[in-house]
């Protein structure tokens, strides 16, 4: 819907550029229709600038964004938030991706122990799939702590 308003505006001010060119051509003034035309260009060239740069973002799984802003979307934070309030939980890192209106991402945890640490990730991905309903699925994984065997083994 947003993206449906933004052609529209940019077509009727298009529209409205190319009839002011030819309103002053009939009244005598011969270079405004250039000038509507230059004007009608700029805007084509901007929108294009803004939607290669939009496009490129995408395509790299730039962080999202509002949809109306170029304040990014806080929604990541909110997640590590939620994950780091578990009592499981010592530390989070959660990586959220645009897929059109929706999100998908991991979450990364490190576990306090490994005590029933495969229902603990499949609880965590539960709730957060059900947080908001922007997000299509968040994949969460357990990361051993620094000081945990598994870590100085690697």
């Amino acid at each position: 819907m947003f993206v449906d308003g933004k052609m529209s505006k940019a077509d009727w001010m298009t529209g409205l550029a190319a009839i002011a060119g030819i309103v002053g051509v009939g009244a005598g003034l011969w270079w405004a229709d250039a000038l509507a035309g230059a004007l009608i260009a700029l805007d084509v060239t901007k929108d294009g600038i803004t939607n290669v740069k939009e496009a490129v973002g995408d395509l790299l799984d730039r962080r999202p964004r509002f949809t109306s802003k170029a304040k990014p979307e806080h929604l990541a934070e909110d997640l590590e938030q939620q994950l780091c309030a578990m009592e499981w939980v010592a530390s989070a890192a959660v990586r959220l991706r645009e897929e059109g209106h929706v999100f998908s991402g991991e979450a990364f945890v490190v576990p306090h122990s490994d005590e029933n640490l495969a229902q603990h990730l499949r609880d965590a991905a539960d709730f957060l799939n059900h947080y908001d309903w922007r997000i299509y699925e968040v994949v969460v994984t357990a990361w051993p702590s620094e000081n945990s065997a598994e870590s100085t083994a690697l």
